[in-house]
């Protein structure tokens, strides 16, 4: 493995491996099923270090890679994945540098990201993609460090919450959306 943004769906563990290798291993058959390779992802890491290379995301809208490659100099790369052999269905690049972030999560194919792994007050406003119309914003987004250091977040679709890997402790932050009067 390498870095925190594997996943687990559908009966399968997903992650990437040291040389940046997409794996899909199969926890019934206990093998791997499936591998991609995404080509010099393998230059940039968030803000709080680490070696997450790649980060894999679920949620209602399907899965998804986010990374970075030398050739669009640091900025994040958005790429929806079929979940059965690991292709690259589409791919969007976004405006933010990947330095620049601690962590993402999606929710019905939109990215969210952490500018800090450390927020101890919500509110601060975050970088936002929309991967069906392609606009980026920003927004305020609460997800606070109780425990000083958020190396992993991921929504669960199932469960319609953040799951959160606050230095050493497993935390929740159940979902909500407010409108935007600005």
């Amino acid at each position: 493995f390498s870095g925190t943004g594997s996943v687990v769906y559908n009966g399968s563990l997903y992650y990437a491996d040291y040389d940046t290798s997409l794996k899909r291993y199969d926890l019934s058959r206990g093998t791997v099923v499936a591998r991609n390779h995404i080509r010099h992802s393998s230059l940039y890491l968030y803000n709080r270090g680490g070696r997450t290379y790649i980060d894999l995301n679920v949620d209602e809208k399907g899965m998804w890679a986010v990374y970075t490659t030398d050739k669009d100099n640091g900025y994040l790369i958005i790429s929806k994945l079929d979940p059965e052999n690991l292709s690259i269905l589409k791919t969007w690049r976004t405006n933010r540098l990947k330095t620049t972030v601690s962590n993402v999560f999606f929710v019905c194919g939109v990215m969210y990201t952490m500018d800090s792994y450390q927020f101890r007050l919500p509110g601060e406003k975050q970088y936002v993609f929309d991967t069906e119309t392609g606009k980026e914003y920003y927004q305020k987004i609460a997800v606070p460090s109780k425990y000083g250091a958020i190396y992993q977040l991921s929504y669960n679709p199932r469960e319609r919450m953040i799951f959160a890997w606050d230095n050493g402790h497993l935390l929740t932050y159940p979902l909500q959306f407010l409108p935007d009067f600005s």
